[in-house]
């Protein structure tokens, strides 16, 4: 808060020379008291908040402070330590002012990589280390002889080698071949390939221990905390093979190529935030209506597009009803991205009023359908049958809902698709942004649900 470039002005309080030193301290002590305890499986509120605590520690002292060589490393590690108590934002904010930084070792450019879901960015990283002729295994053989039989040394050795640069070369390529076989179990979604992983990271874990080496020591402890989180958050793990114990219809083929799909994406997305954990854990019951109310960019369209996989996977179709025709168009371009590489249909119904043949053969043959309110009134006027094999209904904007003439129109149209005779047979998802607290909540979502 006080220093400037560095330095305290000269009308700073009289700080300890070890202020610095001493929070950096309790900053470590904190993090890894939270990682044992999420070792030992314990409450989890306690870890977050010591993964918090601790980075806020370490970030107090390289906001500001002196532009020392182990600057990079304590920034990796804050923003670890922010990831792991769910703050994404904030080591975000970190993460941006040290992807590019020079400073930082191949291990912690893979911890940033790996936080920032730069998957691509990884596996090109790790390939060009393990592709260095210097980290081979005979190389490293050699270079621990000569140093530590500086009489063996040969022509090409004949500068003084520390015993420990290569063990820290070797302990990196064992941390990229580690990262690599964690690569693949995301790819795959193969539990044994994590533990492996792990096991590996283990290993070079006790060895950095074993002869102090701390920065390899602490890359490698928050490697193996890092790829759990992402393993349990991950579409292979939160995503079962069988939606609700009972007949998986074409569920597994769609399941594992909307996870591939994903993956090949310029940005891989592997994994749910922790904002749409909960709601994933009831998007596959197509019988069990929601309303889904997270703040602007928290992630309701991917849980929208869970429930649709679920329904497609049942042979039915869907109709996603956006309030705005340029909504419609964005949400539209936003479905095709993902459910395209599926083999799916996707057809937008908005712009003019009344309906053509169209607009009514849209409505009937696409697996998808997006659509403003008036559009799909119009529609259902003239052919109610156009629903009989939908499934699943997306209220986009749920808190366009209100009194004047276009949120009137859409609780109208809401309400028709509540009182329609099959309406049971057809889940209804409601997202919103913004939901009023308390009564009001409860008495929107008694009313859809």
């Amino acid at each position: 808060m006080i220093w400037r470039d560095g330095t305290l002005p000269e009308d700073a309080p009289p700080f300890d020379a070890l202020l610095s030193h001493d929070l950096l301290s309790y900053g470590y002590t904190l993090l890894e008291h939270g990682l044992e305890l999420s070792d030992l499986d314990g409450p989890a509120e306690p870890s977050r908040r010591a993964f918090e605590n601790a980075a806020t520690a370490i970030e107090s002292v390289i906001a500001r402070g002196e532009a020392t060589p182990a600057r990079g490393f304590h920034r990796v590690v804050a923003a670890a330590a922010f990831h792991l108590a769910r703050f994404s934002a904030r080591a975000y904010s970190l993460l941006t002012a040290t992807r590019n930084d020079q400073d930082i070792s191949p291990t912690e450019r893979c911890l940033v990589l790996l936080m920032l879901r730069d998957l691509d960015g990884l596996a090109r990283l790790v390939s060009r280390s393990r592709a260095d002729d210097q980290v081979a295994d005979a190389r490293l053989a050699e270079q621990l002889r000569s140093a530590i039989n500086p009489t063996d040394r040969g022509e090409d050795l004949n500068e003084a080698i520390d015993v420990l640069d290569v063990v820290d070369a070797a302990l990196t390529d064992a941390f990229m071949g580690a990262i690599s076989v964690a690569m693949l179990a995301f790819e795959r979604g193969e539990q044994g390939l994590i533990t492996e992983a792990t096991s590996r990271l283990q290993v070079g874990m006790r060895g950095a221990g074993s002869l102090s080496m701390v920065p390899q020591w602490w890359c490698h402890r928050l490697a193996i905390h890092l790829m759990r989180g992402l393993w349990e958050s991950s579409f292979h793990v939160v995503l079962p093979t069988a939606p609700g114990g009972g007949d998986a219809g074409d569920w597994d083929r769609l399941r594992a190529t909307f996870i591939a799909s994903l993956f090949r994406r310029g940005r891989s997305e592997i994994d749910l935030w922790p904002s749409q954990l909960e709601a994933a854990s009831r998007v596959l019951d197509t019988q069990d209506n929601l309303v889904l109310s997270l703040p602007t960019s928290a992630g309701k369209t991917r849980i929208a597009e869970l429930c649709i996989l679920a329904t497609l996977a049942e042979g039915k179709r869907v109709v996603f009803i956006t309030p705005l025709r340029a909504l419609s168009a964005q949400t539209e371009a936003a479905l095709e991205r993902t459910f395209v590489p599926l083999g799916k249909t996707i057809s937008s119904l908005y712009g003019t009023t009344g309906v053509s043949e169209v607009d009514e053969s849209i409505l009937r043959e696409r697996d998808i359908v997006v659509s403003t309110p008036e559009k799909l009134d119009f529609a259902l006027r003239n052919d109610p049958d156009l629903l009989n094999d939908v499934g699943l209904i997306v209220l986009d904007e749920g808190h366009m809902i209100g009194t004047n003439e276009r949120e009137v129109r859409y609780e109208v149209q809401i309400q028709r698709l509540l009182r329609r005779p099959d309406a049971a047979t057809r889940r209804i998802i409601c997202l919103s942004a913004i939901l009023p607290e308390g009564d009001e909540v409860e008495d929107f979502v008694g009313w859809l649900t």
